[in-house]
């Protein structure tokens, strides 16, 4: 496909302020070179061509006796446009030809009856070549076989060292077979930056338990955030659920952290439905917010290190789902106290209590 040629009739020719004007465009046909500028010698070719455009020429046709059978007058103008297309009109390539021979007969056939580019691409849509491929595809096929072909390889190239940047950046691997295959379908079917997400967040793979320290770039940060919001609503997220949201996250582009965030709403609702009794206290608090007193008096009482405590742990998610919702203060010390599986009676804590009361009951009884 020839390359399209600089248009003139936008230019202000005649200098009134008024771009692409009738006078505008009647000077642009007098500008042969289309530099913006019209000469004495191409105003004396534009007249020549208007002189010539009013002169008709007759040709007559005779039969094989030499007998005259039709004669048809025509002007310059009506015998340059009677001149039949060839292959090269239509952007189509000796080397085009000889790799799709199935469609050297369908541009023969356009040659023979002058078809107007655009009817030629029009009637394309009806060969197999057309059906098999869209519009953008077909141009593309066409004109990397003909002359464009080296400004087509270059914007290619171009797309594809783009495309890796994106694929470091979102922290994704892919073959350089693969990210060529696909940076040249990107320009060949002229793809929106829309269906370019769609296939990168396509290839994120959640690593292996032992693996996912290795994530990289914005999967990693889209992981870590996820598994943080979740830790604190009490949720857990299995690896399905987990690659889906990445995933999904990935698909946003630059967006990325404004979707993230947004899942704080999900998160707050499933963690409503799972602790019931906690109610509205989620509107304004996370699981992890409304823990946390209560995790520091466990950690005090038992001698524990509230870094190694997990929100998750229903140990300590008990204290806020008591008969009447979250156990107040004295209950939950009590509970610790009382229920074995906290074994506080074998903390230091205790044995200080327990000596103490020894003592005491000692001196109650003369005995210190």
């Amino acid at each position: 496909m020839e390359p399209r040629k600089k248009t003139t009739t936008n230019r202000d020719y005649d200098g009134d302020g008024i771009r692409g004007s009738a006078t505008d465009r009647a000077l642009a046909k007098k500008d042969t070179n289309k530099d913006g500028r019209v000469t004495p010698r191409e105003e004396r070719q534009a007249a020549e061509r208007k002189r010539r455009s009013n002169v008709s020429t007759t040709v007559t046709k005779f039969d094989a006796q030499g007998r005259p059978t039709t004669a048809t007058t025509r002007t310059p103008t009506q015998q340059e446009e009677a001149k039949g297309k060839s292959a090269k009109d239509y952007g189509v390539s000796a080397s085009f030809l000889q790799k799709y021979p199935d469609m050297v007969e369908f541009v023969k056939n356009a040659s023979d009856n002058n078809y107007e580019p655009p009817r030629f691409m029009a009637e394309l849509e009806n060969t197999t070549f057309g059906k098999e491929r869209t519009a953008a595809q077909e141009a593309f096929d066409i004109a990397i076989e003909g002359p464009q072909s080296e400004d087509l390889m270059k914007k290619v190239n171009d797309r594809i060292s783009t495309l890796r940047n994106e694929f470091m950046q979102a922290g994704i691997q892919i073959s350089d077979q693969e990210l060529n295959r696909y940076g040249r379908e990107v320009v060949r079917s002229d793809l929106s930056n829309e269906d370019v997400l769609t296939f990168l967040s396509s290839q994120f793979v959640l690593p292996g338990a032992g693996e996912r320290q290795g994530l990289t770039g914005v999967s990693s940060q889209v992981y870590s955030s996820l598994m943080d919001m979740a830790k604190q609503y009490g949720l857990t997220m299995s690896d399905q659920t987990m690659q889906s949201n990445v995933r999904t996250a990935l698909a946003q582009g630059p967006n990325w952290q404004s979707w993230v965030e947004g899942q704080r709403n999900v998160f707050r609702e499933q963690a409503k439905m799972q602790y019931p009794s906690l109610g509205d206290r989620l509107n304004d608090y996370t699981m992890e917010q409304l823990l946390d007193p209560y995790m520091n008096d466990a950690a005090e009482l038992l001698g524990l290190n509230k870094a190694d405590m997990n929100v998750m742990d229903p140990s300590w998610q008990r204290a806020l789902q008591g008969p009447n919702g979250p156990l107040s203060r004295d209950e939950w010390i009590r509970t610790l106290r009382t229920d074995p599986k906290y074994g506080w009676d074998r903390t230091v804590r205790a044995r200080q209590e327990y000596s103490y009361l020894a003592d005491e009951l000692l001196s109650v009884f003369g005995m210190a």
